[in-house]
């Protein structure tokens, strides 16, 4: 999903959750952990093309899937227990509520959206498979070798 549909959807859910919890903590770390969950692209970015940092190329990167490795470390459904666990630990602070929520809708999103492999979004399936990136999110049939649509049309 690109970054403006993450915003989107974690708005309004925070926007749904202020009007459950009356909390704005749980609204903003709704929204900032739903958006801000991506920043882990950046690290990855960065460790295969190198330190400098180039907005263009950086989403032209993830867009025609020249990726060879995804850690994406913060993009794994292991975090969603986790999260739950420490909210209940907490008493439900309304920060882990938020950050529950907006965790859980970036990766449902993602996995709905990005078309990865069945296990492409669990951190530890990734880690057993050389966080490669072609076994996480392999070319779907109408992507060319760059990972664009492919503009043939004939069948």
């Amino acid at each position: 999903m690109k970054p403006v549909q993450h915003v989107v959807v974690s708005s309004v859910l925070a926007a749904g959750l202020y009007a459950v919890l009356r909390s704005w903590e749980a609204s903003v770390a709704t929204v900032l952990s739903g958006v801000f969950i991506d920043c882990d692209h950046l690290l990855d970015y960065l460790i295969e093309a190198g330190p400098r940092f180039r907005p263009r190329d950086f989403f032209d990167f993830y867009e025609n899937r020249r990726f060879k490795k995804t850690r994406l470390l913060w993009h794994g459904w292991e975090w969603v227990p986790v999260l739950l666990v420490a909210s209940a630990l907490s008493g439900w602070h309304p920060i882990l509520i938020g950050v529950l929520v907006g965790v859980a809708a970036h990766l449902t999103c993602d996995q709905w959206g990005n078309s990865p492999s069945r296990w492409g979004y669990f951190l530890l399936w990734r880690w057993a498979h050389g966080f490669d990136g072609e076994v996480s999110f392999p070319r779907r049939d109408d992507e060319d070798e760059q990972g664009a649509p492919d503009s043939d049309c004939s069948e």
